[in-house]
């Protein structure tokens, strides 16, 4: 890690706090009856590591709409630094103005959220965090307690610029960085050969996220814009490796935990608070479907996979070089012929007409004759737009985004 004579006495890298786990009790355990610490750990939830299945287990469960499963072999994500800054409220019209840095952690970081993390130590059976209501009733699921699989990224032990401790009585602010994979990055869950070298593949395209899995088509029952279009010829299993090149920023994230009134325009309160005397934990959450939505509206969003599927090669691998030629305004399927919505989902009415993206879903236009600072121009493009902006805080939380990349 950077910044040693910071970070080694104030935040606990990953591999000590890997250790503890192993050794059982120590030293540090018994100190968190009055210590307050601030555990940030990272998850892609259980849809990174055991995928999308169809037909899905429930009505709650996020399902392609098309009729697709999918798994991951890898999803790996490439994280710069976290910070928390003063007063998240400074502005009540917009989010990402806070007061200034107080307590940062410098990686980068590496990980495969495909994989399951290391569980905190010591397990929690109740929820550690605070909010400006009180108490809620239980943690997000699986956080901070036994059934926790997300990757222990680092422990806030103070305010390491302001070199105070935490003060329990406010929100501070969270922010944390995506950015290009770095040969300096700690490496966290990435174990094998075949990981290993799909991080140097992104290390030498500057790439930030990665997701390498299988798709396969299990669709029944299903209904078509087009009664008359020919399904049967249409690719039914397709391997996929889609490198985004996508840093961004993401400021002042809400907190799905507070129960306070949020802003105007705002789901969530900003910021985190904590409990004093307690390890709060606190969870960097990256919504992976955001790949495979058709819009950039969070509230009308759902996965699609044909149109990934209509770009991809004859031996059924697909990469995101392969849709920079598509044109998501009208998609096409492998012979050219307008390919149209289709819904395996009883609950999803199959739209009308030719498959295409939601033009005002998006905050950016289209146009193939621009240049990628004012239009998205090809379905790459579209698809590394709403991926971008897959971090989260605690599942649902939104942050402010600052994309670090040429984009509208």
């Amino acid at each position: 890690m950077k910044t040693a004579s910071i970070l080694t006495t104030l935040l606990v890298p990953f591999a000590t706090v890997a250790a503890f786990a192993v050794a059982g009790c120590s030293d540090h355990d018994h100190d968190h009856a009055s210590a307050t610490e601030l555990v940030v750990t990272v998850s892609g939830e259980d849809t990174g590591r055991e995928g999308f299945a169809f037909p899905p287990a429930s009505a709650e469960s996020v399902a392609f709409v098309d009729g697709w499963s999918l798994t991951f072999d890898h999803l790996v994500v490439s994280i710069g630094e976290v910070t928390l800054s003063d007063t998240p409220d400074l502005s009540p019209t917009d989010q990402s103005k806070t007061g200034p840095v107080v307590a940062r952690a410098k990686g980068p970081w590496v990980i495969d959220l495909a994989k399951p993390g290391t569980n905190v130590e010591p397990p929690l059976a109740t929820s550690s965090f605070r909010t400006l209501g009180g108490d809620h009733g239980g943690p997000t699921v699986g956080r901070g307690s036994g059934e926790d699989k997300a990757v222990r990224l680092v422990t806030f032990e103070n305010l390491n610029v302001a070199g105070k401790d935490f003060d329990p009585t406010v929100r501070y602010a969270l922010g944390y960085s995506t950015v290009p994979v770095s040969a300096a990055a700690t490496k966290l869950n990435v174990v094998d050969a075949e990981t290993t070298a799909l991080v140097n593949e992104m290390q030498q395209q500057g790439a930030v996220i990665a997701y390498v899995g299988k798709a396969t088509w299990k669709g029944t029952s299903c209904t078509s814009s087009d009664p008359a279009y020919d399904w049967s010829a249409f690719p039914k299993t397709v391997s996929f490796k889609l490198l985004f090149k996508t840093p961004v920023d993401l400021i002042n994230c809400q907190n799905t935990d507070l129960e306070g009134k949020p802003f105007d325009g705002e789901e969530k309160q900003r910021g985190v608070q904590l409990k004093a005397g307690e390890m709060n934990v606190q969870q960097l959450t990256f919504h992976n479907d955001h790949a495979f939505w058709l819009t950039a509206d969070h509230e009308a969003a759902a996965p699609f996979f044909d149109q990934i599927a209509a770009a991809a090669k004859a031996d059924g691998t697909v990469t995101l070089a392969d849709l920079e030629t598509v044109d998501p305004t009208a998609f096409k399927d492998g012979s050219g012929k307008a390919l149209p919505w289709r819904s395996c989902l009883a609950s999803v009415l199959a739209p009308a007409g030719q498959r295409r993206v939601d033009t005002n879903g998006f905050g950016a236009s289209f146009d193939r004759s621009k240049g990628p600072k004012e239009a998205l121009r090809n379905y790459a493009e579209a698809m590394s737009y709403v991926t971008a902006v897959q971090g989260h805080l605690n599942d649902d939380g939104l942050c402010a985004v600052k994309r670090n990349y040429d984009s509208p």
